[in-house]
């Protein structure tokens, strides 16, 4: 049962590091450099907008079923990663596809903040009693990290491709939360380790 948990926690971390967050904050620059004159101003608005979208998140996130939020989350990420990435691929240097990029990006952001970057921290922290919650959630995020470590690595080598990679990813992730995440918002310890018998017996 605990490991069924720490797989649920390791993998959500993951598919939040693999979302396609990390290629707008780490190559923003680079990806909008042909487009804006101060390019080196993206990251700055791009953490304007995350911390905006994140103060909103902490005010309104326990309205709302974790899970939804992350599948939600899922389709809506997968959806603007996929479209960003086909216009950047045909490559239309022109005012309006500028524009349409710089704009999904920052809807891009938008989302993650509200959902995928809080959430996903927050249903981890909720899967575990606290007999294993400080390994398995040390194995959670040491997890995440080396997932962002490997994004960062592999992204400038397949830069015009990796869209379509952080949109299928996306797409398994919805898959996960649907079929393996359980909803724990409100869930005593106990009530969440019944979820998990059943699906062990599923």
């Amino acid at each position: 049962m605990y490991l069924m948990r720490t797989f649920t926690g390791v993998l959500l971390l993951v598919f939040q590091q693999c979302s396609g967050i990390n290629y707008f904050f780490f190559f923003g620059t680079s990806i909008f450099v042909r487009i804006i004159d101060d390019a080196y101003l993206v990251p700055i608005f791009f953490a304007g907008i995350n911390l905006l979208f994140s103060i909103l998140a902490s005010a309104y996130v326990d309205r709302f079923k974790r899970t939804t939020l992350l599948k939600v989350g899922s389709v809506a990420l997968g959806s603007i990663i996929g479209i960003f990435a086909i216009i950047k691929l045909l490559d239309f240097n022109n005012t309006a596809t500028n524009a349409s990029m710089i704009i999904l990006s920052c809807l891009f952001i938008a989302i993650f903040a509200f959902t995928w970057g809080p959430v996903a921290g927050i249903v981890v922290s909720e899967l575990f009693p606290p007999a294993i919650k400080v390994k398995a959630m040390s194995i959670s995020g040491c997890s995440g990290w080396m997932a962002g470590f490997l994004v960062a690595t592999v992204t400038p080598m397949i830069s015009n491709y990796i869209g379509f990679a952080f949109m299928v990813i996306m797409g398994l992730a919805a898959f996960f939360v649907k079929k393996y995440v359980p909803e724990t918002r409100n869930l005593q310890i106990n009530e969440l380790d019944d979820v998990y018998r059943k699906f062990q017996r599923n």
